[in-house]
């Protein structure tokens, strides 16, 4: 079997750095598509909030941003050749997404509080995994 790579740096806060990437796999993987993704995109604020009462607006928006809006809407843009892959070999096409146990919820060890916007944006993208998985099959 011949196994081919690809990777490439991107900003997911940018609209136009997922538009290009998209745009790229989408020329390159038109007759294959796409068998794997992996969004492996985190940040933690410099800050990481005590309490509620710390939490920044700017910082809880930059890290939802790069936690999970941008990996997510890098996967709505990546889903046709997804599922163009999965066509071909489902069990061969995989979305991976790198989380972190802080965005576990019910894990006795992380039944703390601070770190909202960090914790928060996990919980977030693996919500979004689950629900892509009972999607897609």
């Amino acid at each position: 079997a011949v196994v081919s790579t690809q990777s490439t740096g991107l900003d997911v806060t940018s609209a136009e750095d997922r538009a290009a990437v998209v745009s790229y796999c989408t020329e390159t993987l038109q007759q294959t598509g796409l068998n794997l993704l992996v969004n492996n995109a985190g940040i933690m604020p410099h800050y990481c909030s005590e309490g509620l009462e710390t939490l920044q607006g700017s910082e809880l928006h930059r890290t939802f941003q790069n936690n999970f809006t941008g990996p997510t809407l890098l996967t709505q843009g990546l889903l046709p050749l997804i599922r163009r892959a999965a066509t071909i070999n489902p069990r061969k096409t995989k979305i991976l997404s790198i989380s972190s146990k802080s965005g576990s919820v019910g894990h006795p060890r992380f039944m703390i509080g601070g770190a909202y916007d960090y914790r928060c944006s996990k919980v977030a993208i693996n919500r979004t995994a689950r629900n892509l998985a009972a999607q897609l099959g």
